[in-house]
């Protein structure tokens, strides 16, 4: 009976450490330049897919690619890429989105997906 209560015991604990396991994802180390005094760091609420999950349902959904651009190190023109920006438009032109990859994940990353776009003439 001792060895049973045992062996429940030890397979909770097993199954209880896998599902944590398993929720946690995993986060890439990435290290943030310091700012300018005023500036500082914020969260964005955007959502992560493994590969082109995103751009995938977005293309399905009838947005197209119409842009994409680097960010560089730094900010500076000639510094290090250090991540991946696509901008998307709707086929209606009135939704837009854009999509976020970083070179130490293989996700992308939805930032926006906006509705009522107005679009405003070059000056």
């Amino acid at each position: 009976m001792k060895n049973l209560i045992w062996g429940i015991l030890i397979a909770v604990f097993l199954l209880n450490f896998s599902i944590t396991a398993e929720e946690t994802p995993e986060t890439p180390n990435i290290t943030l330049p310091t700012l300018s005094p005023g500036y500082h760091w914020e969260r964005l609420p955007m959502i992560c897919a493994e590969g082109k999950k995103i751009i995938n349902d977005l293309t399905e959904k009838g947005f197209v690619p119409v842009n994409m651009s680097l960010g560089r190190k730094g900010a500076d023109p000639e510094g290090e890429p250090v991540f991946l920006i696509t901008y998307f438009v709707g086929q209606n032109l009135s939704s837009t989105a854009a999509t976020m990859n970083i070179p130490v994940s293989e996700d992308t990353c939805l930032l926006f997906l906006t509705h009522d776009l107005v679009l405003s003439e070059p000056q």
